[in-house]
């Protein structure tokens, strides 16, 4: 059970049984409202989103490929913009911009290399998956509470898919995909990614192994922190294996190293939480070891990590190789990428994938769609790191949440992101954007760009516009009985 801040539950005048939660205020425009009606159970589109994660496949509707996360989406985009727009999901941040920009001009790179028609699909689904996931989020995880039950919703999706992806692991048989694939086109996931160590490698789900590791180590710090905060070591503990199991059934180096390295962060934010430089020091050794290898080593500091901290050094030397060819080409279209276009590579490199989310950004909508899919996530990690939590509650879940992303942008640099995976890390980029709201980062007074709500927006725009037109009135009335004055009075 999961043990939620201090607050008080009672039954509204429609007879709706709602929370009202006491937040701590302070000086700073941002703060939380005083009390707050909210619903003590996890929003419906949410609950149905992430279940619709653990559904693959997908069915053709009019030429478009929608799989159950996409109709989701799909429903709830409108409504979930509606929200933002009036104000309920909060202020306007960053990276809710970033976001729309993003999709603005994935569109607009896309219509100038494929033209008007057939930019028309990509860009939708884009549309849906990043905008809808986020906004989704954004709009529904709006307190700690929130934030609890979702982590809690996705961890038990994740336990459930445990035993699954062990059968998976020893026998070769996806069942979860065999079942959905009578109804759906589950391929993907049927066909899984090959073995590993005499093991079939577990996709669960997922499209592919990598994306099932990656979601699981992601999920690390959001369980131990957040809903082991309040938890016996016993049950943390037992948590944190099952996510562990579940990183390592997917057999892929990325994922794997992913855990190790936020295991450490872990336990260090754990041992050192009284040291408010414990994190100064981390991007310190961070930088440090970047640079003594940049240094002492005869290889790249990317060179160096493929080397020796992959499964299959072949496979680390044509991710270096993906690196190369693919920055040639962000340098050869450097305004909007090459679209749907096959990238400059030599003929024996024969996939077509590019395995880094970030690159394939950069590859296929240039520079400017690059740059904004990196302000996402670097504007939404400092909305929250800039906030001073005003509860020991809401400061493990900025650890979890920071950590969270950090995971993300790691992998990111080696993995692409696609499918369910890319909507559920957006999802996460969007479930944490509450919590730029709930502390004490900014002066009484000072007037920050993008800290109103639209609707504010309008508001201040509407009676400013009142004010000129009246000032300018009185001037025109005021005008006519000066005219036969002094010259002093003129």
């Amino acid at each position: 059970m999961i043990a939620a801040p201090r607050s008080r539950v009672m039954t509204s005048q429609k007879g709706f049984t709602t929370r009202s939660t006491h937040c701590r205020t302070d000086r700073s425009r941002a703060a939380t409202p005083v009390t707050e009606d909210r619903p003590v159970k996890l929003a419906l589109p949410v609950s149905v989103f992430l279940l619709s994660i653990a559904v693959p496949g997908s069915v053709n509707l009019g030429g478009f490929s929608l799989s159950p996360h996409r109709m989701v989406l799909l429903v709830m985009l409108l409504p979930c913009l509606g929200r933002w727009v009036s104000g309920r999901a909060g202020l306007v941040r960053g990276a809710d911009i970033a976001v729309l920009l993003f999709c603005l001009w994935y569109g607009v790179s896309f219509a100038a290399t494929e033209g008007l028609s057939a930019a028309v699909e990509p860009a939708g689904i884009n549309m849906i998956e990043v905008a809808g996931a986020y906004f989704l989020a954004r709009c529904y995880i709006r307190n700690h509470d929130d934030f609890c039950r979702m982590i809690h919703s996705l961890f038990m999706i994740m336990l459930v898919l445990l035993p699954f992806a062990v059968v998976e692991s020893f026998t070769g048989r996806n069942i979860i995909a065999e079942f959905f694939g009578q109804f759906l086109n589950a391929d993907a996931a049927v066909t899984g990614g090959g073995t590993r160590w005499g093991l079939r490698r577990a996709n669960s789900v997922f499209d592919h192994p990598i994306m099932f590791g990656v979601a699981a180590a992601t999920l690390l710090p959001l369980a131990h922190l957040v809903l082991g905060g309040n938890s016996s070591a016993l049950r943390r503990w037992v948590r944190d294996s099952v996510i562990v199991c579940l990183t390592f059934l997917s057999l892929s180096s990325a994922p794997i190293g992913l855990t190790a390295l936020l295991i450490t962060l872990i336990a260090w934010d754990t041992l050192l939480r009284s040291f408010p430089f414990r994190w100064h020091v981390v991007a310190v050794a961070f930088a440090s070891a970047y640079f003594a290898v940049d240094i002492l080593s005869n290889q790249t500091p990317v060179e160096f990590y493929i080397h020796r901290f992959t499964f299959e050094g072949q496979t680390g030397w044509y991710r270096l190789l993906i690196w190369d060819y693919g920055t040639a080409s962000v340098a050869a279209n450097p305004l909007f990428g090459i679209g749907l276009d096959e990238w400059a590579r030599p003929a024996w490199m024969v996939s077509s994938s590019i395995d880094s989310f970030w690159l394939v950004q950069f590859v296929r909508t240039g520079v400017p769609g690059g740059v904004l899919m990196l302000a996402i996530f670097g504007l939404a990690a400092l909305a929250s790191v800039r906030v001073t939590p005003a509860t020991e509650g809401v400061r493990m879940c900025q650890t979890a949440y920071l950590l969270s992303l950090f995971g993300l942008f790691f992998t990111g640099a080696t993995v692409h992101f696609w499918g369910a995976g890319l909507v559920l890390f957006l999802f996460i980029v969007g479930s944490g954007m509450w919590i730029a709201e709930t502390g004490r980062g900014k002066p009484e007074g000072t007037r920050w760009p993008l800290s109103h709500t639209p609707r504010e927006v309008c508001s201040e725009l509407s009676s400013e516009r009142h004010r000129v037109h009246g000032s300018v009135r009185d001037l025109r009335q005021r005008t006519p009985n000066q005219g036969s004055g002094s010259a002093e009075e003129t």
